[in-house]
Formats: structure tokens, C-alpha cells, sequence
């Protein structure tokens, strides 16, 4: 910190918290709304286990490097 800069400050558990500058209070409303729109066809576990196997594929589908 230096002469001019803003902080926050908390109280927490009777103590004085100084937050650096641009401190997210709650990082989880910063989060909210970002997947808005975003509709899932299936359970969730089953996509996931769909983008792992789309990956796994892609990764196998390259061409193998020679090694000299």
C-alpha cells in the first residue's frame, strides 16, 4: 500500500480487517448470473462424462509424434 490508495475495511470476529484495493466482498455474487441462458439436456454427471470422452477422443485422434 502507498499514500493515497483506497482499502477496504471488515470487522471480523471483533478484529479490524484492511482489504487491498478491489478486494471482491463476496465472490460468489460476482458469479451470479454468469451461466444465465446455459440449459442442460441431460444430468449434469452425464455431460460432464460426454466432455471428457469429446476430449479424450481429440486427443487420441492425433497424429503420434516421432521421437529421434
Amino acid at each position: 500500500m502507498k499514500e493515497g490508495d483506497y482499502v477496504g475495511l471488515e470487522i471480523s470476529n471483533n478484529k479490524l480487517v484492511v482489504l487491498p484495493p478491489n478486494t471482491v466482498a463476496n465472490p460468489t455474487e460476482v458469479l451470479s448470473g454468469l451461466a444465465e441462458g446455459i440449459q442442460l439436456t441431460e444430468p449434469i454427471k452425464q455431460e460432464l462424462k460426454k466432455a471428457v470422452a469429446a476430449r479424450v477422443a481429440r486427443k487420441l485422434a492425433r497424429e503420434p509424434v516421432e521421437v529421434r
